[in-house]
């Protein structure tokens, strides 16, 4: 288990990725899924943080 801010450090080191927000797991599996879930929703400059802002941002919606 790994738990960091540096998003793109996850890619590099993980085969799956869980993000959670307010004790509840909001995203659950691969990097590359997590990549497609920012199309052009997400705010970042690397593929994963785009993935990453655009799920944060759609839980707190």
């Amino acid at each position: 288990m790994v738990s960091t801010h540096l998003v793109e450090d996850v890619g590099a080191a993980c085969a799956e990725v869980a993000l959670m927000n307010k004790r509840k797991i909001i995203f659950h599996g691969t990097p590359e899924e997590l990549i497609a879930r920012g199309g052009d929703r997400g705010v970042g400059d690397a593929p994963l943080e785009r993935g990453y802002t655009a799920v944060i941002q759609a839980a707190r919606a």
